[in-house]
């Protein structure tokens, strides 16, 4: 359940057409909504709060987080110079399909980190992260697992 009325969603072809979507494929998702100069959606972790999801809506993108471990943006530009509904349609579906994909746990983002500071993340098949240090490790996380050293 949202903590905010859907009337205060921006009513940018983004903003609201995303937000219809993303209530509809996941309804009882808990979530809050805020608006700044964009709409921001954030779902708390069960398990960790340092893990809570964040959705980010800009005008050429959806961006999508966990926490500060990992983001992934959802661009217009990687259909075209220019969004049309078609373009922003498509972007939104798959951005909503991660998402799903992460709350069910079929994402496993491997963080690396330099000491105790983050300094990558991937996720999937592309694995591939050249150190800048000897002192690079990794640990791979998921939704609701916890960081399990690599």
């Amino acid at each position: 359940m949202s903590s905010q009325p859907d009337a205060a969603i921006p009513q940018d072809y983004l903003s609201r057409t995303f937000y219809e979507r993303f209530t509809k494929a996941l309804p009882d998702e808990q979530h809050t909504c805020s608006v700044t100069d964009r709409l921001q959606i954030t779902i708390p972790n069960p398990v960790a709060e340092d893990r809570e999801l964040w959705i980010s809506m800009d005008r050429d993108e959806v961006t999508v987080g966990i926490g500060q471990y990992h983001h992934r943006h959802f661009s217009f530009y990687n259909y075209g110079d220019a969004p049309t509904d078609e373009v922003m349609s498509t972007v939104i579906d798959e951005s909503i399909e991660f998402i799903q994909a992460l709350l069910s746990d079929q994402i496993i983002i491997r963080v690396f980190f330099d000491g105790e500071r983050i300094c990558g993340s991937s996720t999937g098949d592309d694995h591939v992260f050249t150190p800048s240090s000897s002192r690079t490790s990794c640990k791979d996380i998921t939704w609701t697992g916890e960081l399990r050293p690599q």
